[in-house]
């Protein structure tokens, strides 16, 4: 990579005082563009480690508000990747400083790369001098917009996210049944209280690829005990979806707990089955170091995770599920 200059307190290029660094290369070459001298991807000198620590310099100040990417082009194929190494190591040395970034591409061009985890603002798009407007602020033109990366990010990944399926509770008769089933005789109002305590799975994070299933009840299980959970949920999802069920990882990990099936599959139209597709886990404490499983009441033991699959070429199944765990196999 090369660059053109190093500037320094600079307040033109983003918000707060700043240093910016203008690298060579662009593609775009904008008319009246009011640095064409950076174009040249061969022009200026060569980015070493006198200049990046010119640049750790001025970010060590406390006055400095962050970095600005410019030029030239920080996207130019000469520089993206040695501007993406730069803005990862400046986010993770200096996690307070601001990285704004300027562009002539577009943001639906640019958003998926990975450079994008590191900025806070860009300025997207080219100068287009029949929009130039001296009023904007951060930009020159009005097809130009100034972007807050991460909340865009955040939102677009919530937008995008494929939203296929809905948690429910079984009816209190089902799961008043599967709960004698699986624990013998309860009165009515206890199995009820039980019942009315039920959470629907939720994801811990924004990040997280499980949902997690909580315990109705405390429980005690001791080395190689079995134990079979009424969770009181059902699930409705899209066809083609399907949910595996694994044991929480920190249980796993620490206890042995492992579910008998191995991994827990719940196929869409488990949830129209004369069951009401009532999802039950059978844990086993697998345990070789005599520990014992204690999970309270409201406990997370489970996680799902929905997964998209295919079928074959020649596929020709028309049956339909009818009945509860293990209807479909033959």
């Amino acid at each position: 990579m090369r660059y053109h200059n190093i500037t320094k307190d600079d307040m033109l290029n983003g918000d707060g005082l700043r240093v910016v660094l203008w690298v060579s290369g662009c593609v775009h070459c904008c008319k009246e563009c009011h640095n064409p001298i950076t174009w040249d991807p061969n022009g200026g000198l060569e980015f070493d480690e006198s200049a990046k620590q010119e640049i750790f310099d001025e970010l060590e100040k406390s006055y400095v508000s962050g970095i600005t990417f410019s030029g030239g082009d920080p996207l130019h194929i000469n520089n993206v990747y040695e501007v993406t190494a730069l803005a990862k190591e400046i986010k993770e040395k200096y996690p307070t400083k601001t990285i704004w970034l300027y562009t002539g591409s577009t943001w639906e061009q640019i958003q998926t790369m990975k450079l994008m985890k590191y900025v806070d603002v860009l300025v997207d798009g080219e100068f287009e001098v029949d929009k130039k407007d001296a009023t904007l602020h951060w930009k020159g033109s009005s097809n130009q917009k100034v972007i807050d990366v991460q909340k865009t990010l955040e939102k677009e990944k919530l937008y995008y996210m494929k939203r296929i399926a809905k948690f429910h509770k079984v009816s209190f008769e089902q799961f008043k049944e599967g709960w004698i089933d699986t624990f013998g005789e309860a009165g009515e109002s206890e199995i009820q209280k039980i019942y009315d305590a039920v959470k629907l799975p939720k994801r811990a994070t924004s990040g997280s690829a499980g949902y997690d299933f909580y315990t109705p009840i405390s429980l005690t299980i001791q080395p190689g005990e079995t134990v079979k959970i009424p969770t009181g949920i059902r699930v409705e999802m899209e066809e083609n979806w399907v949910l595996k069920c694994y044991p929480r990882s920190g249980l796993g990990f620490k206890f042995r707990l492992q579910l008998n099936n191995t991994v827990g599959i719940i196929d869409s139209d488990y949830f129209y089955s004369d069951n009401e597709g009532h999802i039950f886990a059978k844990l086993t404490n697998d345990t070789n170091e005599g520990k014992i499983v204690e999970l309270s009441e409201g406990t997370g033991f489970m996680q799902g995770i929905f997964v998209e699959y295919g079928i074959t070429i020649d596929d020709d199944v028309t049956e339909v599920r009818n009945g509860g765990f293990g209807s479909t196999t033959k």
